[in-house]
């Protein structure tokens, strides 16, 4: 039987197996084997699909890796087509500026030729004239602004001086009142003091006159400080006009010193555009 079985498993055609009928032993060991033979085939095309599948995981994962290094190179290589465009915007921008610069260099070299150049026509020598006329106008018209600032500014400052003033000897005389309301109270209770507990005429007569020489004192010293308060306002207001009027004459003198000056600037500048002109004439 291992023989025929051997010999039956190295044939390859299956239906010559099946040569025996069906009900001998033959025929089921025949049976057997072809089912044998169809579990090896099974069996061998399994391993090869598992082997086939296991190359295509190698292959696959070695396919994955090239992926990522490529991902890895692309993301390098847009990086630095980033950093490339940057760079270009950046100098595109550099170049601009440089034109617009050297647009810049060239109009004012343009700018200096017409100025180096002399001015012959009549015409740009009165338009130079009324524009120097429209400048003095201007320059006289901001004077006069800044003149009347100053002595606004002046006039408010004397205004808020007196003022104080003005209240400061509000509260002085109120003080000075108040002073006075309380010593003829004191004297006047004195006085009554002095009646309830007097015996005699002479006794009264005699209190009356130390009152009288107590009154008198304080009455007098109340005018004093009346009077030196009136000095002091009258000595402060004659030192704020001295101030004003040296302030107004220290004024008044640097503007006509800053007037002339300028009007020198502006006779030196005529001067000179008439000798231009008539230089000018003689070469032509």
């Amino acid at each position: 039987m291992q023989e025929t079985i051997t010999e039956l498993l190295n044939k390859s055609d299956i239906e010559k197996r099946c040569i025996e009928e069906e009900g001998t032993v033959q025929y089921y060991v025949n049976q057997l084997i072809n089912t044998l033979l169809i579990e090896k085939q099974v069996t061998e095309e399994v391993m090869k699909l598992q082997n086939n599948l296991e190359e295509s995981i190698k292959q696959t994962e070695k396919a994955e890796k090239e992926m990522y290094k490529n991902k890895e190179i692309l993301i390098k290589i847009n990086n630095e087509k980033i950093a490339l465009k940057e760079k270009m915007e950046r100098s595109k921008v550099l170049l601009q500026l440089a034109f617009k610069r050297n647009q810049m260099l060239q109009n004012e070299k343009k700018r200096l030729k017409l100025l180096a150049q002399p001015k012959t026509n009549e015409s740009n020598i009165k338009k130079w004239k009324g524009i120097r006329k429209e400048v003095k106008e201007i320059r006289r018209g901001l004077d006069e602004l800044i003149q009347q600032e100053k002595e606004k500014k002046v006039k408010e400052l004397k205004i808020i001086k007196l003022e104080e003033l003005q209240e400061e000897r509000k509260k002085e005389i109120e003080d000075l009142k108040k002073l006075k309301e309380k010593h003829l109270q004191e004297n006047q209770i004195k006085e009554e003091n002095d009646d309830q507990t007097s015996s005699s005429e002479s006794e009264y007569k005699i209190d009356q006159q130390d009152s009288l020489k107590k009154v008198q004192p304080f009455g007098t010293s109340v005018l004093r400080q009346i009077e030196e308060s009136n000095v002091m306002e009258e000595e402060e207001e004659e030192k704020i006009n001295k101030d004003n009027n040296q302030f107004n004459e220290e004024d008044a003198f640097f503007h006509s010193d800053q007037t002339a000056s300028e009007e020198i600037e502006m006779d030196n500048e005529e001067s000179e555009s008439d000798s231009t002109t008539s230089i000018s004439n003689d070469s032509d």
